[in-house]
């Protein structure tokens, strides 16, 4: 909807200087024209706001236009200024694209360039600040750098900084369409066989896994790697060495798994990289709670977790602090010790913004309120998990969450309910080829039709 034209006269537009053809397009003239009378602040504000594009917060579109906050309130006092706008839940934006698109067509190439790099200046600054004090990323910021960065500094700058900068927050907030698409373009851009390619194929592998298209991930993660392997990339063969593992142990196939993790850390020993080693050791450990060997799993998982908090990882003490509440769980006499380390992990990942890792603290907590008896909690627990997972798309975790559901209604003699669940869960892991796990939930499934 475009501003009505009795509110132009209502705000000093003369009745002569409507435009007789109201169409959008002389209808957005007269706004932009009228708006820009009104000094080379408003020119500002509103150009920032045509190359922003989506609604940003005050502070970004006063950056972007070099305006003082006072300067930007005083202009949106102004009743038809501000009519031109619309708030969303990140902020304001123009009110109609076709103002905004109008308004973007006159701005000078140096002009928008100049403004992009503001921009640039402002959502990485975001984002390092971010990832410096170990805290939520901005999901703004996360989403706008790379055309930001594409506009004004060029095609290498964007693939460097979606794949350096904005891929790990992205994925941590769960953003993933956003983060395929950026790969897809950033893709189209970079040299065949270079280190580019092999790290956005490598992220773009994590992506699928996370989305549990295992087949996918397996794919693009292999070309990464044979693109590392051909050059010698030691970096690149560390990390998708470790990220096959994490596939192959998802299928069940855990020798193979315990391979690509022991290869990874080799290398990542002869590159310093404590992430790397630390993220592999713990999941050596799991490896080994699956083996039912849950002292040299704690070895492991507790190895990794020294790595972690020697060099303050936050990210690693997360995922560690869960897995040792895990390994608490299973020796079934720790389960004050085990939510203890659970809610120390959920803690950090709700600081740092991790989608992934809050729904799968949920999932453990809601075991331990399981194994109390409180099954009220756990299904309201298991639930939370569920709609995150469900929100990611990881059907392997929603494949849990549904056999934890299952669980709680097994206990309360709701067989029916119980057998549902594990057959929701039984078919999203037959469908993943996650053999182990499907024969698991069949078993129980059996167990319920005896009954």
């Amino acid at each position: 909807m475009l501003w009505p034209r009795h509110l132009l006269i209502e705000n000093g537009f003369a009745i002569e200087k409507l435009p007789m053809d109201p169409t959008p397009e002389k209808i957005v003239e007269e706004q932009k024209s009228w708006a820009f009378k009104k000094g080379p602040d408003a020119i500002k504000l509103f150009e920032a706001y045509a190359i922003l594009e989506v609604a940003v917060p005050d502070e970004v579109v006063e950056k972007m236009g070099r305006l003082a906050p006072s300067v930007r309130k005083a202009l949106l006092e102004d009743t038809y200024l501000g009519g031109l706008l619309r708030e969303e839940a990140n902020g304001r934006r123009i009110y109609h694209s076709i103002l905004a698109d109008y308004i973007l067509g006159q701005v000078g190439e140096a002009e928008k360039k100049g403004y992009h790099n503001r921009a640039v200046e402002v959502y990485r600054k975001k984002l390092e600040w971010a990832e410096e004090e170990q805290i939520k990323p901005d999901e703004l910021a996360a989403m706008r750098l790379p055309g930001h960065v594409l506009v004004a500094k060029g095609i290498k700058a964007f693939v460097d900084v979606f794949v350096n900068v904005c891929f790990n927050p992205l994925h941590s907030l769960g953003l993933l369409d956003e983060a395929i698409s950026l790969s897809k373009h950033a893709l189209e851009r970079v040299e065949k066989d270079s280190r580019e390619q092999a790290m956005i194929l490598g992220n773009l592998g994590i992506i699928y896994r996370t989305r549990s298209n295992l087949d996918k991930a397996e794919e693009v993660i292999k070309k990464a790697l044979d693109i590392s392997e051909k050059h010698n990339w030691l970096d690149g063969m560390a990390s998708n060495y470790g990220n096959l593992g994490v596939i192959y142990d998802m299928r069940g196939n855990l020798h193979k798994a315990k391979e690509m993790y022991k290869r990874s850390i080799e290398i990542d020993k002869k590159l310093d990289c404590f992430n790397g080693m630390s993220r592999n050791y713990d999941n050596l450990g799991l490896i080994y709670q699956k083996e039912g060997d849950l002292d040299k799993a704690k070895e492991m998982i507790e190895k990794a977790l020294a790595l972690s908090e020697k060099h303050k990882w936050l990210e690693g003490m997360a995922i560690q602090y869960g897995n040792l509440g895990v390994n608490y769980i299973m020796r079934e006499d720790g389960l004050d010790k085990a939510e203890k380390m659970i809610r120390k992990s959920l803690d950090i990942h709700k600081k740092l913004g991790l989608l992934w890792g809050i729904a799968r603290q949920y999932g453990h907590l809601g075991v331990i309120y399981q194994m109390r008896g409180d099954l009220e909690k756990a299904e309201e627990i298991h639930k939370k998990a569920f709609e995150i997972d469900k929100k990611l798309g990881r059907l392997d975790r929603m494949a849990r969450d549904y056999a934890g559901l299952g669980n709680i209604y097994n206990k309360r003699g709701d067989s029916p309910k119980a057998k549902e669940y594990f057959e929701k869960a039984r078919d999203l892991f037959k469908k993943m080829r996650m053999p182990t796990e499907a024969m698991g939930m069949e078993k129980l499934i059996e167990k319920i039709k005896e009954k």
